[in-house]
């Protein structure tokens, strides 16, 4: 056995490694990426509470609730972020 062997299994190894993980980023390219409330707050430039209390209030963005768990599309919060967009009036 050449010493070249292991570094043969270990680039075909890497070789893999790298193809399942472009594989797994295709895949979440076709599936809307969620966002926990603290990403989606850290997203948004907000605080935790801010973002909390706003879906409480109903005036926050679009959320998903599964059981307990709240998680935000990043679509959502873009449409949301757009929809605060302040124009510049011209006088």
């Amino acid at each position: 056995m050449s010493e070249s062997e292991p570094i043969q299994i270990v680039a075909t190894s890497e070789k893999k490694a790298m193809q399942n993980i472009q594989t797994a980023t295709n895949d979440l390219k076709l599936k809307p990426q969620m966002l926990n409330e603290k990403d989606a707050a850290l997203y948004l430039g907000m605080s935790r509470i801010w973002l909390s209390q706003s879906r409480m209030r109903g005036t926050g963005p679009v959320y998903i609730k599964l059981g307990r768990t709240i998680r935000y599309s990043i679509s959502d919060l873009d449409t949301y972020l757009e929809s605060h967009r302040v124009r510049r009036r011209k006088y």
